[in-house]
């Protein structure tokens, strides 16, 4: 149990809806099956066993497109 609250000013609103989103789908799944999850990951399938996962092959796969990331990425290319 934490023994205090979390520090969340550092995160815009988009990405605390994100995260919680994030949350709401793991929340079904036990440790077990959110490890199988990761494990149908590209960064998983194109290594051997005990090599290591390239940080990149995180963005081998299609992103969620949610609202939110939607409105996050306009945000980003209208700073530009």
């Amino acid at each position: 149990m934490p023994l205090r609250q979390p520090d969340l000013s550092n995160f815009d609103p988009e990405e605390l809806e994100l995260l919680d989103q994030v949350l709401d789908e793991l929340r079904q799944h036990s440790g077990t099956s959110a490890s199988a999850l990761s494990h149908d990951d590209l960064g998983w399938r194109m290594v051997a066993d005990n090599e290591t996962i390239p940080y990149e092959s995180a963005y081998l796969r299609p992103p969620v497109l949610t609202d939110a990331v939607r409105r996050h990425a306009a945000k980003l290319a209208a700073e530009r």
